[in-house]
């Protein structure tokens, strides 16, 4: 479906029905992308469509939720809550403005 080089990592991406796959890895020995634990899944990622809304109902729900900043893709806004509150999953809310 597409391809996002990052600075020292690579996110392909491919689509399964409505939902798009991304596998990210890095490109460079000392890439950033080393350092998150292996495993097949370390987040995943939702994507909302009013990022203050998603943050205040996060917040409210007693998630640790910073402000949204610029995302990996291009012209989106993410914010992740940790995956120590969430089973060692981290749940990444994005919006593409």
């Amino acid at each position: 479906f597409g391809e996002v080089p990052r600075p020292g990592s690579l996110i392909r991406q491919m689509k399964v029905g409505d939902a798009v796959l991304e596998l990210i890895g890095p490109t460079e020995p000392n890439s950033p992308m080393l350092e998150r634990p292996q495993g097949v899944a370390s987040m995943c990622a939702f994507e909302v469509t009013d990022m203050g809304k998603a943050i205040d109902l996060a917040r409210a729900a007693g998630f640790t939720c910073p402000d949204a900043a610029p995302g990996p893709l291009p012209g989106t806004r993410v914010t992740t809550i940790p995956g120590a509150e969430l089973a060692g999953l981290g749940l990444q809310l994005l919006e593409y403005v």
